[in-house]
């Protein structure tokens, strides 16, 4: 069951990259080299802390990481679209 579920979010990663370089026009390299890097370190060390964790806590705590991982990813995903729509009307205005 994992095995097909990460088989359909696997095409989430190839997306956001595309639509990550057609928001933000011009820094092709740095975006897609800042999502690999992210997607690399993002998928071990949350498996590494929830592994941990499941060794010495109680399941209510790996719980409460989980939504502070979610609650962080969703606060910085809402600056991202902040700052793009920021930049966008920079110079939408040039």
């Amino acid at each position: 069951m994992t095995f097909i579920i990460g088989l359909f979010l696997s095409g989430i990663f190839a997306i956001t990259i595309v639509y990550a370089n057609s928001v933000i026009r011009g820094s092709t390299i740095y975006i897609t080299s800042t999502l690999i890097a992210s997607g690399g370190v993002g998928g071990s060390l949350i498996p590494l802390i929830i592994g941990w964790e499941m060794d010495h806590f109680y399941s209510q705590v790996i719980i409460g990481t989980l939504f502070c991982v979610l609650l962080i990813m969703s606060i910085l995903f809402i600056l991202i679209i902040y700052k793009v729509k920021k930049i966008n009307s920079v110079i939408s205005v040039k």
